[in-house]
């Protein structure tokens, strides 16, 4: 009984942090999936607009 109690007096101080660090992961998944949705919506419209002979030569190349 006494080694629960000295469990619970060590690891109940920390579910406050556990709990923020996790929430603040899950915001930084949520926040790069968003992003990564953002950004293929993008190449997506992008790709659409450029067509085989409408395309410009890329920089660099030649």
């Amino acid at each position: 009984m006494e080694l629960a109690a000295a469990l619970l007096s060590t690891v109940v101080p920390l579910v406050p942090a556990l709990t923020r660090w996790l929430d603040s992961k899950a915001l930084r998944n949520r926040s790069s999936a968003r992003a990564e949705i953002i950004r293929a919506r993008a190449a997506g419209r992008a790709g659409s607009r450029e067509t085989g002979a409408a395309r410009e030569p890329e920089a660099g190349n030649g």
